[in-house]
This record gives structure tokens, sequence and C-alpha cells, in this order.
């Protein structure tokens, strides 16, 4: 999660460097900008969730998205990236309790699945068929 926070951060720095901060070119401005990025950014996050069935890695991006929030409402300039940021902070907030209940039910209620947030090390390694990956067998041991 962390990970994928900072090479978005660097990636939006590194755009900065290409010019894209200057209101008078062919880009939109910042806020603009910023708003686009953080709705890709979301879907990064809510995508990695479902595939990886974790979500506690979808938490730092609440996290992050919370703090980018509060820092625009303090600035009082940035209303439309301060509105954007609050729905995506409340839908993907939202998004991760569900997701936990319903992996939860995954793992305690149809036990389908065999990887995800509550699974141990050796129920995930003995289950790689999940990933298309053939595992050993524990009766090889």
């Amino acid at each position: 999660g962390w990970l994928t926070t900072a090479t978005i951060l660097n990636t939006c720095f590194v755009l900065m460097d290409f010019g894209m901060r200057d209101v008078n070119n062919i880009f939109p401005n910042e806020e603009t900008w910023g708003i686009i990025i953080l709705w890709v950014a979301f879907l990064i996050y809510q995508t990695t969730v479902e595939v990886f069935k974790n979500p506690l890695f979808g938490a730092v991006f609440s996290w992050a998205i919370t703090a980018i929030y509060v820092d625009a409402s303090g600035k009082g300039t940035l209303k439309n990236l301060e509105a954007n940021a609050l729905v995506i902070d409340a839908i993907h907030t939202l998004s991760l309790f569900l997701y936990a209940a319903y992996f939860a039910y995954e793992k305690w209620g149809l036990e389908e699945e065999s990887y995800g947030l509550f699974y141990t090390i050796n129920e995930v390694y003995f289950n790689l068929e999940a990933f298309g990956i053939e595992g050993e067998d524990e009766e090889s041991e």
C-alpha cells in the first residue's frame, strides 16, 4: 500500500517537472490533474483490494486521501479537489468495510476461496492453485 502511494506521489512530482504545473500550456491546471490522479489512484486501490482480497492494503489510501482532504480544506482555494477527495474517501472507506465483511464471510461462511487477509501463510501455500500455481501436497513433507 505504501509503495503504491509513494509511486503515485513521485509520478506526480515528475509530471510537475515536465511542465504540467504551468497553467498557460495545453494541460489542465494542477487542481484538475490532482482530481484525475486521485480517481485513478482510487481505481488502482479498489482493484488491488478486490484481486488480493486484502482491505488493509486499501487502508493506506484511506489515510492518504484523508490527509489530502484535510490539506485541501485548509487552503480554501481548492474546492473541487476538496469535494472530490471527500467523495473518494467516503466511497473508499465504506467499500473497505464491506470488503472486509465479505472476505470474512468467504473465509468462515463459504470456504471456497483460499487466499486473502484472513488466511495464514500455510493455507495460502498449500492452496496455490487459486493463483494457477502448482503447490506441494501436505503429505509430501
